[in-house]
């Protein structure tokens, strides 16, 4: 078992095979994941140990590589005390549109007109709104390295904690498909060839 506990590695199990995935045992240097093909998108779970000082926290990943056709990038979280006073200082935000989505959470992009078009999906917005906490976005990084080119990226969620509640991989992996597949159909990304 590689850096989940005993609890987590049974439920990643459990939700591996509910959604016909595969479970990758992990090692001293490499944690544990679930590697899953949904709709020709390949989504890795896995966590990530990030230290700060003397505090290491762990923190839970889902991520899926993709062709970047136009460089779009987004990043949203959930609005907190910090967004707030940011805002105060001009710190940009893109609103969609919906006042209960726009005040719940803080959306940047390099294209706000292709983040709008994005999260004007009802059913994506309502996804991300069931989450407790997110951190969700492209990025050209890889696993916390600047390793991908070619006009890779990957679109990245992370959390703090391990999860272990199976519905809400589920929901979690789901969003990631509908994202993607909206992602595909606005002509932004393309689809890596790979296996499991």
């Amino acid at each position: 078992m590689g850096w989940i506990g005993y609890d987590t590695e049974e439920k990643w199990i459990q939700f591996s095979r509910e959604i016909d995935g595969k479970y990758v045992e992990g090692g001293l240097f490499k944690s544990s994941q679930v590697k899953a093909n949904i709709s020709n998108w390949r989504i890795v779970l896995d966590t990530q140990l990030i230290a700060t000082g003397r505090t290491r926290t762990t923190h839970t990943r889902i991520r899926a590589r993709f062709v970047n056709i136009s460089g779009f990038t987004f990043k949203i979280h959930k609005n907190g005390l910090f967004s707030k006073i940011g805002r105060l200082f001009g710190m940009q935000n893109i609103l969609i549109g919906d006042s209960i989505f726009d005040d719940k959470f803080i959306i940047k992009g390099n294209d706000e007109q292709k983040v709008k078009q994005l999260f004007s999906n009802k059913k994506i917005r309502e996804m991300i709104n069931a989450q407790s906490g997110i951190y969700l976005e492209i990025t050209d990084e890889y696993g916390g390295s600047n390793i991908l080119e070619n006009n890779i990226a990957e679109l990245k969620f992370s959390v703090d904690g391990e999860i272990k509640d199976v519905d809400r991989l589920k929901q979690l992996f789901e969003l990631f498909e509908k994202l993607l597949n909206e992602l595909c159909n606005m002509g932004m990304i393309d689809r890596i060839n790979s296996k499991l």
